[in-house]
């Protein structure tokens, strides 16, 4: 299963959201897709990355959180960041990576401290139907922890063309209903606001927290202003 780079599809009602209303069933899937026993080499290549040669420093921004309060620079400053792009219709891809990130995040919790784990920010690039109060709705079936953010259209195009991401809005076919076509990736943000590297979902949980443990040796605010010469190796699920 490969969903690195751009999804897409037809949005005629909020799929997405009725998704939620098959929790059970998504339970049992995610538990068969990611919590099943399975070879050491196989999780392994379930892990791809990508660091990035020259992190791209995040200049400031101006989003809404959940709570229809400021999202900005600070925001990400001082932590490290899983960030997603989606919209709350999304009827595929959007649920599953944050159920991914949701089992992920839970056995990082698990095993870590909570000011050790990476905060998770949903992205909506559909302020014309996600509002912050749907979208902290939206990502909290998830996990309480989740974070969402949204903003306008101006405001979202500068940050996801910071982040290097991608999106479209597609010709409205009726009320309220268009495709939205969107990266799929998993931008980790570093504690200096920096894009530092690409996770390709889905996650196998049984690495996640070695592969996010070796990201942060890698990392040096400040000084690192390239990462080309890193073991990457090491990032590959190594503990």
């Amino acid at each position: 299963m490969n969903w690195r780079r751009i999804f897409k599809g037809p949005i005629p009602a909020p799929l997405g959201l009725g998704l939620l209303g098959a929790a059970p069933i998504l339970g049992i899937m995610l538990h068969y897709l990611f919590l099943t026993e399975k070879p050491a080499n196989q999780m392994l290549s379930n892990i791809p990355e990508e660091l990035i040669d020259k992190p791209r420093t995040l200049q400031p921004f101006n989003l809404l959180d959940g709570r229809g309060e400021p999202f900005d620079l600070t925001s990400l400053k001082g932590n490290w960041s899983y960030l997603i792009l989606g919209f709350t219709h999304c009827p595929d891809v959007c649920p599953f990576v944050l159920g991914n990130l949701a089992v992920v995040y839970q056995k990082m919790a698990k095993e870590l401290s909570r000011d050790r784990i990476p905060q998770v920010i949903f992205l909506s690039v559909d302020p014309g139907r996600d509002t912050p109060e749907t979208l902290k709705n939206y990502v909290q079936h998830f996990n309480p922890a989740f974070k969402a953010a949204t903003g306008n259209k101006r405001a979202i195009d500068k940050f996801v063309d910071q982040i290097g991401g991608y999106y479209k809005l597609g010709a409205k076919r009726g009320e309220g209903e268009y495709d939205v076509v969107h990266s799929a990736e998993i931008f980790v943000i570093d504690p200096s606001g920096r894009v530092f590297a690409k996770l390709n979902p889905p996650l196998e949980p049984a690495l996640a927290k070695s592969a996010f443990l070796s990201l942060k040796a890698a990392y040096e605010p400040n000084s690192v202003s390239s990462v080309s010469d890193l073991d990457k190796r090491k990032f590959k699920g190594a503990s």
